[in-house]
């Protein structure tokens, strides 16, 4: 991703992890915000997932390790771009590392199959796959966006 596309798509991104960290801060009562963040690190999409960890990562930087005003601990872990692989990665990033919300789903499979684990295990799940967009001249006149 380069160029304006690649800014909209980071600064998207950001702000929803933002502003899901913001309205747990209030839940939560906790000195440390807990993230799990999946993506590809090896396999074909490896360079995909290594730059949304540099990413997030030199976010973090720029911000102090903070995000709401809390600290942040982020976990890593590789999903090669396999639905099922993130799905079993989802669900040991909430039960065994006990995190407060996960990140993740670089391929459309992926954030499909990992948003039922974020139902189940009532965790904030932040998907990482773009969401659609209208074009304004094909955006209907009578829909507020």
């Amino acid at each position: 991703m380069t160029g304006k596309f690649a800014k909209r798509t980071t600064s998207f991104f950001l702000t929803e992890v933002f502003a899901a960290a913001l309205m747990m801060t209030s839940n939560a009562g906790a000195d440390e915000l807990h993230i799990g963040f999946i993506a590809p690190m090896t396999g074909i999409f490896a360079q995909v997932g290594k730059d949304m960890v540099d990413g997030f990562q030199l976010y973090l930087i720029e911000h102090g390790n903070k995000l709401g005003g809390m600290d942040v601990k982020v976990i890593f872990e590789d999903d090669q771009a396999k639905p099922d692989l993130g799905v079993t990665k989802a669900k040991k990033l909430i039960l065994s590392d006990k995190v407060d919300m996960f990140i993740g789903g670089v391929l459309a499979s992926t954030g499909y199959a990992l948003a039922p684990v974020s139902t189940e295990m009532k965790t904030v799940y932040i998907p990482s796959i773009p969401r659609p967009t209208i074009s304004p001249s094909a955006r209907p006149t009578n829909i507020p966006i």
